[in-house]
């Protein structure tokens, strides 16, 4: 008898949604349960079964989320007799949903948690080399430090 293969998949932590930057939480959040999806051979599963799990996986913030924006994913008309008639409902849409969450998040980004995040990180003793770079390089790609660059260049300050 196989085992089940979602039962050897590492599943993603939940989502912080109470993070310095939730962008990062989130990204890093999907990036995993994509990950998972084909560690549990479910990538190919139905848009409305992926959407399912990913929010039972995000946790009770993440559900809390959800519910404040999946109204904007249901269109909905009003027919001649008066009657509201569901149009198009992507509200169980994994890409739709995905969507969402990646607004959402983008929106509550904190570019002074981020940057503070980065600049707090100093090499720790006995820590080699490579990881400390790595792990700088993982957390300033958020920071949107090259705007700054690219506008003191700009103005000619380079």
């Amino acid at each position: 008898m196989s085992e089940n293969p979602a039962s050897i998949s590492t599943k993603p932590d939940k989502v912080n949604f109470k993070a310095g930057n939730i962008e990062v939480e989130w990204t890093k959040f999907k990036h995993k349960f994509e990950l998972y999806l084909i560690g549990a051979k479910q990538e190919k599963e139905t848009s409305q079964v992926k959407f399912a799990q990913m929010l039972c996986l995000a946790g009770e913030d993440a559900l809390e989320v959800y519910n404040s924006f999946k109204e904007k994913l249901i269109t909905k008309t009003t027919n001649d007799q008066g009657m509201i008639i569901v149009t198009d409902d992507k509200s169980q849409d994994f890409d739709a949903v995905t969507a969402e969450f990646e607004k959402y998040a983008k929106e509550q980004k904190s570019l002074t948690a981020c940057r503070e995040y980065f600049n707090k990180r100093n090499q720790k003793a006995g820590e080699p080399l490579a990881n400390w770079l790595t792990d700088l390089k993982n957390r300033i790609q958020h920071c949107e430090y090259q705007q700054i660059e690219d506008s003191i260049r700009h103005d000619g300050g380079c």
